[in-house]
């Protein structure tokens, strides 16, 4: 049984995430269908991120 990750945890792979985003150079799109990432929760965590 897979443990849940911790809200620190999960904030800090999207950190990582929105890090790869900005130095791919692929827009929002590209980047979630490359990295199978869906869309609204790439939007949510760029937001959360960013605030």
């Amino acid at each position: 049984m897979r443990e849940r990750m911790s809200h620190q945890e999960r904030r800090e792979g999207w950190r990582e995430r929105i890090a790869t985003f900005y130095d791919s150079g692929l827009s929002a799109s590209q980047f979630c269908a490359e990295h199978g990432v869906k869309s609204h929760q790439f939007w949510y965590w760029l937001r959360r991120l960013i605030e």
